[in-house]
């Protein structure tokens, strides 16, 4: 029996966003995952994920209160649900394509299976007292920096060993954690968000952390879930839309102003969205731009407060997931 709940993947038209290279036209690709089950689309923190090639898509679905794994390369017809016995929360991918991350809702821990299958292996489990995991980031130096719901940033070796505090968040600001983060390509610095101790998401704003000289600032107010894309923009979420602005990767710092790209972005209550809008990497010689669609159109989701959109920053595809009624 086909769930009622579809995966959609590759939605990048005039009904969305526009990412084009020029001269050349964006190559649009689109298509429907429906997902084979009875369970629901999504579950957990970060719910979809993709290769950096954007050919296998990890997402997660849930059953009777749990968090299931599927992964689905796009030149199959079936999903392959991956890691059996665990309640899973947060999907990520390895730079290199080769694993899905994972947290266990149970332990608390970081985990990584093979993208086509094989034995679960733990990473780390995160600290005591710090709530529990929201967002991670596996960067190119196969350092995993993951954020908390009630504590700053932590870092980790891939290969597995205890982790670091990397920053801690700011009573005297407001600050009540650090979640959300992404890994800047360079691995010099972590862009990530700062949740305010009201609980509000349209308080919260982007950072960015140095990890060469430990130093911290923002870079965005009012605004959640930042995403570095290979056009040298900063796109993150806020009030139900996908913004993008100019972001310089040497000064770590925002320039000019920014451009919705996409209205309506579905969330599910907890803040984590349902999108996976993505560019791709750029030819030699070519500088890419990103502009908005001429002719937007809703997405057939409901929409909430965007807080955490997720980006893929070296293909041309855009991931949902229908969140069901």
């Amino acid at each position: 029996m086909i769930g009622a709940v579809a995966l959609l993947v590759g939605v990048v038209a005039t009904g969305a966003v526009a990412w084009v290279l020029r001269p050349a036209p964006a190559r649009v690709t689109r298509l429907t995952i429906a997902h084979p089950g009875t369970e629901t689309i999504g579950a957990g923190v970060i719910d979809v994920s993709t290769t950096s090639d954007g050919r296998q898509v990890a997402y997660l679905a849930t059953e009777n209160g749990e968090g299931h794994l599927y992964v689905r390369s796009l030149d199959t017809l079936t999903s392959l649900r991956l890691g059996n016995n665990l309640n899973v929360s947060n999907v990520f991918m390895s730079p290199d394509g080769q694993w899905i991350g994972l947290v266990d809702v149970a332990s608390q821990s970081l985990k990584k299976i093979p993208v086509m299958g094989g034995p679960v292996i733990t990473i780390a489990t995160a600290p005591p007292n710090i709530g529990t995991i929201q967002g991670v980031s596996w960067g190119a130096d196969d350092t995993i920096i993951f954020g908390s719901n009630s504590s700053g940033l932590f870092r980790v070796p891939a290969g597995g060993g205890t982790p670091t505090q990397v920053t801690i968040p700011d009573a005297k600001k407001a600050e009540q954690a650090h979640r959300d983060p992404e890994v800047l390509p360079d691995g010099r610095a972590v862009l990530f968000t700062i949740f305010p101790s009201d609980n509000q998401a349209e308080s919260a704003q982007i950072g960015v952390f140095d990890l060469r000289n430990g130093q911290q600032k923002v870079v965005v107010q009012g605004g959640s879930s930042p995403h570095y894309v290979s056009t040298g923009h900063l796109v993150y979420g806020v009030a139900g839309t996908l913004r993008a602005v100019r972001f310089d990767p040497d000064r770590l710092e925002a320039r000019g102003n920014p451009t919705p790209v996409l209205e309506g972005v579905v969330t599910k209550p907890s803040g984590a969205a349902r999108a996976q809008p993505a560019v791709p990497r750029t030819p030699k010689g070519r500088r890419p731009s990103i502009r908005r669609a001429t002719t937007p159109r809703a997405m057939p989701f409901r929409a909430r407060a965007t807080t955490k959109p997720r980006v893929n920053s070296t293909t041309r595809n855009a991931n949902s997931c229908n969140p069901g009624k």
